[in-house]
């Protein structure tokens, strides 16, 4: 019988020992990662429109679109607006101006994009430099 108990007692303090080890091993987080894919925007418009990013490409459920926004600004200003998405050139004057596209992704910067159009009249004449396709790398620990 002494045997018996001591092999019990012995399996217990092994499986505790495991259980310890188990809890003591480090974190146990999965780190979940998502590319969102912008698309490039290579033709004029008047305004420019820039969409919401709930049409981009790449959302799941770990990373819902409304998890990510972004801010325009022109020429280096102060960025427009929360929740703006078009521009507009009524106001601009004749020549090149550089809007930029900054992204967030829960409040923080992670990526940004600059695009050149000419203004004649108030309105957008052409594209001089596109706004390139971008891939936003978003990961967190689930």
């Amino acid at each position: 019988m002494k045997v018996q108990i001591k092999r019990f007692l012995g399996i217990l303090l092994l499986a505790g020992a495991a259980l310890a080890v188990g809890c003591d091993n480090g974190s146990t987080d999965t780190t979940v990662t998502a590319d969102i894919s912008v698309p490039a925007i290579t033709a004029v418009a008047n305004p420019m429109q820039f969409g919401p990013v709930s049409d981009y490409t790449g959302w799941d459920d770990n990373f819902p679109h409304t998890d990510v926004t972004y801010t325009l600004s022109i020429d280096g200003g102060d960025p427009l607006p929360a929740g703006t998405t078009t521009v507009d050139a009524d106001g601009l004057s004749n020549g090149t101006h550089t809007i930029t596209q900054t992204f967030y992704y829960n409040g923080k910067a992670i990526d940004s994009r600059n695009g050149t159009l000419g203004v004649v009249s108030n309105a957008f004449a052409g594209i001089t430099q596109n706004f390139p396709a971008l891939t936003l790398s978003l990961s967190k620990k689930l």
